[in-house]
This record gives C-alpha cells, sequence and structure tokens, in this order.
C-alpha cells in the first residue's frame, strides 16, 4: 500500500540521517533549547541522547512499516508521533524560533511552511493506516520478526555511538574540514562555511 510505504519511507530516511549524523540533529536540539531559554551546553550529553534516540527511533518504525512488522504498535506509534511534530510544526511555522525543524537533520532543510505541510500529509497518512484495517502480506515470518528487530536496533545504536566517537559516516552539514562548528554556527568564523 503507498501510504503505508510513503509513511515509512520517510520514517526511514529521517531516521537514518539523524543517526548517520547525529551531531547535525544535535545542534537542531541545541538551537531549540536556545529558542525555549534552557540553560543547557551546546555539547551535552543529553542533547546526543535525545538526537541518537530520536534518530533509533524513527528508523525502526519506519523499518516496522516498511517491512509489515508490529503493524498495530507501528501505526499507533507513528501516529502519535506524527500529532506531536506537526502540533511542534505548527508552532515553528507560527512564530518561527528556528528556520529549520531538523526533521532530516542537515541532510534536506525545508522552510516552516513546506515542513508544516509536509507533516500534515503524514500524519494525514498515519490516522488513515490507524483506522484502515488492511491485511497486507508480511515480507517476514511472525517467527522470524524479532530477528529483524534486534537487527534494527543494534545497527542504530552501534551506528550512533560510532559516529558519534569518531566521524560522520555521511556529512550533511556545509562545513569545511577541520572547521570549528561552534564558532561557525555563532557566526564567528565565516570561514568554516563553505560558499
Amino acid at each position: 500500500m503507498l501510504a503505508t510505504f510513503v509513511l515509512g519511507a520517510t520514517f526511514l530516511l529521517s531516521g537514518f540521517v539523524k543517526i548517520a549524523d547525529p551531531m547535525g540533529m544535535v545542534n537542531k536540539l541545541f538551537a531549540y533549547a536556545m529558542t525555549c531559554h534552557i540553560p543547557i551546553d551546546d555539547d551535552s550529553l543529553i542533547l546526543k541522547f535525545c538526537a541518537v534516540s530520536l534518530g533509533g527511533i524513527e528508523l525502526i518504525l519506519g523499518g516496522y512499516l516498511i517491512m509489515r512488522l508490529r503493524r498495530k504498535i507501528a501505526t499507533r506509534f507513528a501516529a502519535l508521533f506524527m500529532f506531536i511534530f506537526t502540533a511542534l510544526t505548527i508552532w515553528i511555522n507560527s512564530e518561527s524560533p528556528v528556520p529549520d525543524c531538523g526533521c532530516f537533520g542537515d541532510a534536506i532543510t525545508f522552510t516552516n511552511g513546506k515542513t508544516l505541510l509536509k507533516n500534515i500529509v503524514l500524519l494525514v497518512l498515519s490516522v488513515y493506516l490507524l483506522y484502515t484495517p488492511i491485511r497486507l502480506r508480511r515480507f517476514v515470518s511472525e517467527r522470524n520478526a524479532w530477528l529483524l528487530s534486534i537487527f534494527s536496533w543494534v545497527y542504530a545504536i552501534t551506528l550512533s555511538l560510532y559516529v558519534l566517537h569518531y566521524l560522520p559516516v555521511i556529512e550533511f552539514t556545509s562545513y569545511k574540514p577541520n572547521a570549528n562548528i561552534r564558532k561557525a554556527l555563532s557566526g564567528e568564523d565565516f570561514d568554516g562555511a563553505e560558499k
């Protein structure tokens, strides 16, 4: 079904870019914290944990939707996520506290209006799936579904920890190698960003 694929692929992509480059999401979360006057360091372990957790959950949820695993749980969580994120983007669109919501980390940026439109479409799809009792053929048997679930969790956690300790496997930011990103983000290092 197209609705399942679109919703699942969006969650999968959103989760992957967050865990492939969690520091990009940390920068977005820090911008939100500053807007809400939350005193937190830009390199806080809490921000890293939130970025990795959000990316991991989205990646796994997207995989569950596409592979048609745990359909009831996956569609309920997808609807809950989209309700929360749509409410958040309504606030972002009206107040413009940040220029980009960070839905896809630093990989893809949307205006706040486009983000709101995207989230409304995804919310409608998630509610449709939630209340439509469609019997879809499973790609993985019930007996082997737990193996895919464990692999997904291990992959998400391992990749996140690796890129936090070393470097992102895919660099989505527009900064030159060896740039001081803290200074570039604050506007002190104008040579840090690529032209």
